[in-house]
């Protein structure tokens, strides 16, 4: 798998690394005709995640971590924690339409909160990245579409916070964004934010349950690798491309 380094600042004593898994659970997620489905690897995925982050003393004494499932509306499956004693995750939502405005105005709220917290306890705080997952574009037929102009202020508030705890200069928020079936090249770019990067599965290359698993295994194999080098090198999943 190729490697992307998306610059996170040296791992030292006293450092957090905030992140986000914001997942997509509309209904499609459930409905797709693949075993399992990509919810259903999506849960077991999560899982196995939280698991290798207990478990990694490196990783768990840094990983701090927040999870936000959405469709409709979106719900904070797990508020910002360190995971590392146990933790509790809500239970999974039902789906409806895929709300972009709705998820990317609760995370804005979060990240500016969270930057707060975490500056005022601890020495460094690393780039806040966000792993964000849908299988399509905002809005449906009952709903309508959502143009750009309603979600993406939000997610522009989100590109513009920084971190600066620990740092000669300011660092922004990464986001990485991940899509599968009926989403687009351009949605995903437009979502991503450098240094994270946009990626899109390969035309007819595996069902969507598997390209779940394999976004997962690739989350869980990236921070493995960049937990301690303090640079995150995020692996592209297997049957994925990068949006150029």
């Amino acid at each position: 798998m190729r490697e992307y380094n998306v610059g996170y600042g040296e791992a030292e004593g006293g450092t957090v690394w905030p992140f986000y898994l914001v997942a997509d659970v509309s209904d499609s997620m459930r409905t797709a005709p693949s075993s399992p489905t990509p919810f259903d690897a999506l849960m077991s995925g999560a899982d196995d995640l939280f698991k290798f982050i207990r478990n990694d003393v490196q990783v768990q004494d840094q990983a701090r971590v927040c999870v936000i499932a959405f469709a409709g509306e979106p719900t904070v499956m797990m508020e910002m924690q360190d995971i590392s004693a146990g933790y509790v995750l809500r239970e999974w939502p039902e789906g409806g339409w895929t709300n972009y405005a709705g998820v990317l105005t609760l995370l804005d709220q979060l990240i500016e909160r969270h930057i707060v917290e975490l500056e005022s306890k601890y020495d460094k705080v690393s780039r806040p990245t966000v792993f964000f997952i849908t299988d399509g574009e905002p809005g449906n037929r009952t709903e309508g579409t959502q143009p750009y102009s309603t979600w993406g202020p939000p997610l522009e508030r989100i590109k513009s916070r920084v971190v600066t705890k620990g740092h000669k200069q300011p660092y922004h928020v990464a986001i990485i964004s991940f899509g599968f079936e009926q989403a687009t090249a351009r949605t995903l770019k437009l979502i991503a934010r450098d240094p994270g990067i946009a990626l899109i599965a390969e035309a007819g290359a595996a069902n969507p349950g598997t390209l779940m698993q394999s976004i997962i295994g690739s989350l869980i194999q990236s921070i493995a690798q960049s937990i301690g080098t303090g640079h995150l090198t995020m692996l592209v999943p297997k049957y994925m491309r990068e949006v150029p």
